[in-house]
């Protein structure tokens, strides 16, 4: 009697098994794509920074002015369990360093 060995793969396994295949064989390289990096301004960082500290010492009016001063500079932040995440807005100022 021959044993096999069933592996079975999540649907979104499944999903990116069969895009990469795809794209294997149509070759757009998608296995390749990385998102864009954006690097912060100095400025947006610091502001950032600061709200966490405020945020941290339960300061949240303070922290709420601090989220108003990073969406002024386009920055969109949304609180997570491992920190901040910053997104750029869909229309945004120009920012420098």
């Amino acid at each position: 009697m021959t044993r096999v060995t069933v592996i079975a793969l999540s649907a979104a396994a499944t999903k990116k098994a069969t895009l990469l295949e795809f794209d294997r064989v149509l070759g757009f390289r998608l296995a390749e794509w990385k998102p864009a990096e954006e690097t912060l301004p100095d400025k947006v960082m610091a502001l950032v920074q600061q709200r966490e500290e405020a945020r941290a010492q339960k300061h949240r009016k303070e922290a709420d002015a601090l989220r108003g001063k990073v969406s002024q500079a386009g920055y969109e932040i949304e609180d997570t369990p491992q920190g901040p995440r910053l997104r750029l807005r869909k229309s945004r100022p120009k920012v420098e360093n």
